[in-house]
């Protein structure tokens, strides 16, 4: 089991704290730290992807750091492939309780997966103290599919544009007007063959959809979905042969923001505003990065933190994901110095000191939320993706 951790997950180890991350505080005397007060020297192991330097920053250097003065609960945070992890674990290869894996952190491809194959330890939602401050409907259901306490929704993703304001004077505010630029300027644009390219074909299709009156909302048609990818595959057939590489390639995400950072390309894309404001001060973005918005909207989804059946220490688990969604914790994940990712919970519900906190992190910009559609809508789309470039 050893050589296969070493082959297949990245073990982060540094525990140095982020910079200003926080104020110095005591915790030994909140409800949450004698609620859990008996969890000093248990372990978790988180899988998670690390390809975003802010996200596994932030847990690395805060959470890491919170979770063992509050608790006393050491996190491995490992990176890993989902779909190859659930693999191992439908295969019995997953390992012993306390052992391996503990905790996911799961979206769009692998959530409704993970639920179907049973390797999830639940219902646990309602055990979370903090549960009452999460915004609605994500707690319930994700993609009108009903979750049933199986699992924590972590934070709210927006897909989103950013733009090279310097060299694109008028944003195109719609699909049609975004044609026209990448027509105009060949190889400036592109998108990656990934979740987040899947969510910015996700909100082409409701944009083409809405435009041609097919309403895509509600349980999976098939025949809506043929009318809306019609038009899809349609946009992704006329703009392709304009593309970076004439769409020969598609690059991957942080390719993407390399490309948008040296000036090869005009735009590039995000999960989260706030975003935005992280790449120019890392210097990963050009300072003339602006960001753009539909003016239909674009594509909002929550993602979420699920329990392993298998887990070692279930109510370390638990006091792992009542602290993410803590007013604390997610106000560290607004910082955009940090994450910049909006918030799960509903900020009526906090104090007005803490919803003064959260209201400094709000973006200056950003789009209308667009639902996201029934899951077998994105299935289709990525299978569809598939022959449509190949």
């Amino acid at each position: 089991m050893g050589k296969f951790l070493g082959l297949c997950f990245i073990l982060l180890t540094a525990c140095s704290p982020m910079p200003d991350t926080k104020q110095e505080t005591s915790h030994e005397d909140s409800p949450q730290a004698t609620e859990y007060s008996d969890l000093k020297g248990s372990s978790l192991t988180i899988i998670m992807p690390l390809e975003n330097k802010a996200v596994a920053d932030y847990m690395q250097y805060y959470v890491r750091s919170e979770l063992m003065q509050r608790y006393g609960i050491t996190l491995k945070i490992s990176g890993g492939q989902p779909t190859s992890i659930l693999r191992l674990l439908q295969s019995g290869q997953g390992g012993k309780p306390g052992k391996t894996i503990d905790l996911f952190w799961l979206n769009d491809e692998t959530l409704l997966q993970f639920i179907a194959a049973d390797v999830l330890e639940g219902p646990f939602l309602n055990d979370l103290t903090n549960t009452p401050l999460l915004k609605q409907p994500f707690p319930n259901s994700y993609r009108q599919e009903a979750l049933k306490g199986m699992l924590m929704p972590w934070g709210l993703e927006q897909f989103t544009f950013y733009y090279n304001a310097a060299k694109v004077k008028d944003f195109p505010s719609n699909p049609e007007a975004l044609k026209t630029y990448i027509k105009a300027h060949p190889g400036r644009f592109s998108f990656p063959i990934s979740s987040l390219g899947y969510d910015f074909l996700e909100t082409l299709l409701i944009n083409l959809s809405s435009s041609a009156n097919i309403d895509l909302t509600g349980s999976f048609s098939a025949e809506k979905y043929q009318q809306g990818s019609q038009l899809l595959q349609a946009y992704i057939t006329e703009i392709r042969p304009f593309l970076w590489k004439k769409g020969a390639e598609f690059p991957t995400e942080t390719q993407l923001h390399t490309l948008f950072l040296a000036g090869e390309l005009d735009f590039s894309m995000g999960a989260f505003p706030g975003f935005l404001d992280f790449q120019i001060k890392k210097e990963r973005f050009p300072k003339t990065a602006k960001i753009g918005t539909w003016e239909n909207g674009s594509l909002q989804k929550a993602h979420y933190i699920a329990i392993a059946k298998q887990v070692g220490h279930k109510k370390a688990a638990v006091a792992f994901c009542n602290f993410l969604i803590s007013p604390e914790a997610q106000l560290q994940k607004a910082n955009p110095m940090h994450w910049g990712e909006e918030t799960i919970l509903t900020i009526d519900k906090l104090t007005s000191q803490q919803q003064g906190d959260f209201q400094q992190y709000q973006p200056q910009t950003s789009n209308k939320p667009l639902p996201a559609l029934a899951p077998e809508y994105r299935l289709r789309l990525m299978q569809d993706l598939k022959l449509w470039i190949r």
